[in-house]
């Protein structure tokens, strides 16, 4: 038991944002454009496709992710704590990032697949003052 307790415990430290409920503002302090920037994303092959999104800063992003490959399970989570549930072959969720003022660094938190590159780019574009 102990053990397992000092393992949820590393694993948290390694990535705070598994803590169901820790979700931090991802708009900056950006003024809201009242625009959406909808993309879909599939994951297969151990990557997502696409791998990044250029979003308009101020703009909301909502993220649709198609689990399209045979085997494996996979989500996407952000360093902010918004994420979407493990999707099994052939399922799909829309994930409302919400408004956007920085970039964000996304992956899946299936154990073993961040590091083999499965990790997707937010990447805010224009006047983020405006």
């Amino acid at each position: 038991m102990t053990l397992l307790a000092l393992a949820v415990a590393i694993g948290i430290a390694i990535d705070p944002s598994s803590l169901p409920g820790q979700v931090s503002a991802v708009d900056g302090g950006v003024k809201a454009t009242g625009e959406t920037t909808k993309i879909t994303v599939e994951a297969r092959d151990m990557r997502f496709f696409p791998a990044s999104v250029d979003v308009p800063a101020g703009n909301r992003l909502v993220i649709e992710l198609k689990k399209t490959d045979k085997v494996d399970a996979h989500d996407l989570a952000f360093s902010t704590g918004q994420r979407t549930k493990r999707l099994a072959p052939g399922e799909a969720q829309t994930l409302d990032v919400g408004i956007v003022g920085q970039s964000l660094d996304g992956w899946c938190t299936v154990v073993g697949h961040r590091q083999m590159g499965m990790v997707f780019a937010v990447n805010v574009t224009g006047d983020r003052n405006a």
